[in-house]
């Protein structure tokens, strides 16, 4: 997964959630940030992943949506968790190095 650790892929998917019921809601970026009292400059970088989502801004764009903040945080982790899982069984247990994408000597 490159240099994203795993608090910064959970971080990311928990917005890219929150992003898609924005969507979904048909909610502008202009009224979202009225309503957790912030620019709309700054709900865009939230949303789209230029700028660390405070807590604060969190817990108000999951109230704002109706959403459980923990639960939100949950699935994301759970998305990252299945997601890692993958990755290591797409290899069979073959160590690729990065630098040359060939398979490791043992």
């Amino acid at each position: 997964m490159g240099s994203k650790n795993v608090i910064d892929e959970v971080e990311a998917e928990a917005v890219a959630r929150i992003a898609r019921e924005i969507a979904q809601r048909g909610l502008s970026v202009r009224s979202v940030g009225q309503s957790i009292g912030v620019g709309k400059s700054r709900v865009s970088d939230l949303l789209n992943g230029l700028t660390s989502c405070t807590v604060t801004d969190f817990v108000n764009l999951c109230t704002l949506l109706n959403l459980s903040p923990g639960e939100v945080m949950n699935e994301a982790e759970a998305v990252i968790a299945a997601r890692r899982e993958a990755d290591e069984g797409a290899t069979d247990g073959v160590v690729v190095v990065p630098a040359t994408g060939r398979p490791a000597e043992r």
